[in-house]
């Protein structure tokens, strides 16, 4: 079982609803550090300027955020400060930019330490944002030291400022960032040291103070809590769920009016909640705000149908006309999408829980988030929360404070109304019913997108790989070896070696027998992959040799019932001798079968993962397939998956070579490197992945 982080009072607040603000007041901090700063982020570049004012377009050269940290780690050598980035795989854009300036400098600098730090799934990030100075002050929400945040009140299409360190121009942006001091700043320390991302935390300080002269307290002690999301693949250790727990907690208690600002509203249980309090005769108002349209691909893909998806849901069972739904356009030009990032939701005018977390089911089960939750009842400005709602509508409605609470009293005090009335007379609210992307998917794929847990197939190759790490890479690596002696042995032979061998017409000789007499044919070649099989010799030979001899097609189809067949063998074998106690005599028997029983209850998947990484020889595993008692089913369907990319794969690889001994030509040599090329990057990832398992199963063997 987890503990929570315990809730504390006595704290400083003050909420930054635009990414200026927050970036000026983290410069006017970074400067006064004096002994740590953590910056922990889903993104950091570290050539963006913080500080953006008009003397600079004439005057000094602004200084980016890489060369004020440098400078404040080399002026004070008792500073040490961490920059903690999400080491995203490669199909995750994760906007990190590490200048070769900023990366030199670093490594010149002892008390200055940058690491990119992987989730704990392939599948998962950490999108975590806050910022650590000594233990005076925190900055937490949804805004990550990077490009592409910065923005003005404004969210003009137009503007001369909104460029990234590139200078490319990019949509306008709105999120919002707290910072905050007081005890909740030693709790933040506490959590970043029992999450890996630092080893030592500095001394409560009380008499610090690093706050900004110029940044206004919303409140001077108020109490405050921190929700997170975390999981656990690698130990037994339950995942941690706090944000969702406490989004349905506000969101089941809520008596007149949930405000939402979210990137997404994509998770089932959030929309189910919210559904089951509108249909109530004195259920909540509901007002949502987001982007007009996602910006990334994979997003739209994604978490974007879903959000469509639970958004339709929620419209379409609104019959009390409880639900207020508007997205942000730039109010000189409606057609550019102003990006709505914040992640924060106010319930009733009194409680306010913001953060990292986007209203997704990956942000609520799967990534590392980090939130804050606070009771404005618990506060010495009891009215935080409503002055907070009270601003942000003002800045999405184009007014000033005064003018937007003058419209609220005008509508009798509704602030649906009042957002009704100024939607309908300003360009930059626009009604949000109209973005919603209309694509048609079955609800039941929307949501195997959109994921909230590791797929079993990357659970499977976790325990698999866990269960014995050096023995699964030394498999991994044999099968590299043999693949790299192939390509380089082909390349050689024609290269640097005279061949007075016509390779072309012993291939063809060959090709006669199969078409003078086909059927013995047809049962050499599967005979030739039951042989390979019994002499453990890798089944990457036939199915390369097969593919040079009959070229893609027909190679991988003798390749599938080559293998299928042999395997099936070797797995009626295993069924039929499972109980004889002699088997467990032979070293790599005992080996697969360790392994295999671990991830046995994946079933196909299983079955799949041993084909892909494979724990002993092939034979070896089929028999140990048959031994465990899987089913004929999990074996077949388990086998396809697994066995189908590779068989395309090096049948390909056989006809590159083939091509290479016959017609040695520069095109034909380059396709070989071509292939090598891809192939290792992509082996190269999938060693990453299993000595990052490995490293999980280490560190779960020294707890």
């Amino acid at each position: 079982m987890h503990s929570s982080p315990p809730e504390t009072s006595g704290n400083q607040i003050s909420f930054l609803t635009l990414s200026t603000d927050y970036y000026e007041a983290l410069e006017a901090v970074l400067v006064h550090a004096k002994g740590r700063v953590l910056i922990v982020g889903w993104s950091f570049d570290d050539r963006v300027v913080l500080s953006r004012h008009d003397e600079h377009a004439s005057g000094s050269e602004p200084r980016s955020v890489g060369a004020l940290l440098v400078d404040c780690a080399r002026r004070n050598p008792d500073l040490h400060i961490d920059i903690r980035i999400w080491d995203a795989p490669p199909v995750f854009g994760a906007d990190q930019h590490i200048s070769r300036w900023f990366q030199t400098r670093a490594e010149d600098t002892a008390n200055l330490d940058v690491r990119f730090v992987p989730a704990d799934s392939a599948f998962a990030a950490r999108h975590e944002k806050y910022v650590l100075v000594d233990s005076a002050i925190a900055f937490l929400g949804g805004i990550d030291v990077t490009h592409a945040r910065w923005d003005d009140a404004e969210h003009t299409a137009a503007n001369p400022k909104r460029v990234d360190p590139d200078g490319a121009r990019y949509v306008p942006y709105h999120d919002v960032q707290a910072a905050v001091s007081g005890p909740v700043v030693q709790e933040l320390w506490k959590m970043a040291q029992n999450d890996g991302l630092v080893q030592a935390i500095p001394d409560e300080d009380t008499q610090q103070t690093l706050w900004p002269g110029d940044l206004p307290a919303d409140a001077t002690n108020a109490t405050i809590s921190l929700a997170r999301t975390r999981l656990y693949p690698e130990t037994s250790r339950p995942s941690i769920t706090e944000i969702r727990e406490r989004y349905l907690d506000l969101i089941a208690h809520a008596d007149e009016r949930i405000y939402i600002e979210n990137q997404y509203f994509s998770d089932r249980a959030i929309a189910d909640a919210i559904i089951t309090r509108i249909q109530e005769p004195e259920g909540p108002d509901v007002i949502i705000i987001m982007s007009k349209e996602l910006p990334d691909t994979l997003g739209r893909i994604t978490m974007g149908a879903n959000n469509s998806l639970q958004l339709s849901r929620l419209l379409e069972e609104d019959t009390r006309g409880k639900v207020s739904f508007y997205s942000r356009v730039a109010p000189d030009d409606t057609d550019v999408t102003v990006k709505v990032h914040s992640k924060l939701m106010i319930v009733d005018g009194r409680y306010i829980t913001l953060g990292s977390a986007n209203i997704s089911r990956r942000s609520f089960g799967m990534d590392s988030e980090l939130n804050m939750v606070i009771d404005a009842g618990k506060c010495d400005n009891q009215r935080i929360a409503l002055e907070l709602e009270s601003r942000l509508c003002a800045q999405h409605c184009g007014l000033s404070k005064q003018d937007w609470q003058r419209r609220v009293r005008e509508h009798d005090g509704s602030v649906p109304e009042a957002l009704n009335a100024r939607s309908a007379d300003w360009p930059g609210l626009a009604d949000g019913k109209h973005s919603l992307d209309t694509t048609k998917l079955p609800p039941e794929l929307i949501e195997k997108l959109d994921m909230d847990a590791p797929p079993q197939a990357e659970s499977a190759l976790q325990d698999h790989v866990r269960s014995n790490p050096g023995r699964v890479l030394a498999r991994v690596k044999q099968g590299l070896l043999l693949v790299l002696a192939l390509g380089l042995i082909s390349g050689a032979a024609v290269l640097f070696v005279r061949l007075d061998v016509d390779i072309e017409a012993v291939l063809e000789e060959v090709r006669a027998i199969y078409r003078a007499r086909p059927v013995l044919g047809i049962v050499l070649t599967i005979a030739s992959y039951w042989l390979s099989m019994a002499l453990f010799v890798s089944i990457l030979v036939p199915v390369v040799f097969f593919a040079a001899l009959h070229g893609p097609p027909l190679g991988m189809l003798y390749s599938l019932i080559g293998l299928l067949s042999g395997a099936a063998i070797y797995y009626r074998l295993g069924l039929f001798v499972f109980d004889a106690d002699w088997i467990d005599r032979f070293k790599a028997v005992r080996a697969a079968k360790a392994q295999l029983e671990r991830i046995k209850p994946y079933g196909v998947w299983a079955v799949a993962i041993s084909r892909m990484v494979p724990s002993g020889p092939f034979a070896v595993v089929n028999f140990v397939t048959g031994m465990l008692g899987f089913s004929f089913r999990q074996f077949i369907f388990g086998s396809l998956i697994g066995l189908i990319p590779g068989i395309v794969a090096f049948s390909i690889f056989g006809e590159i070579i083939q091509n290479v001994f016959t017609d040695p030509s520069w095109i034909n040599i380059g396709m070989l490197a071509a292939f090598l090329t891809v192939y290792f990057a992509v082996a190269r990832l999938i060693l990453g992945l299993i000595r990052t398992i490995a490293g999980w199963a280490s560190k779960q063997g020294d707890s």
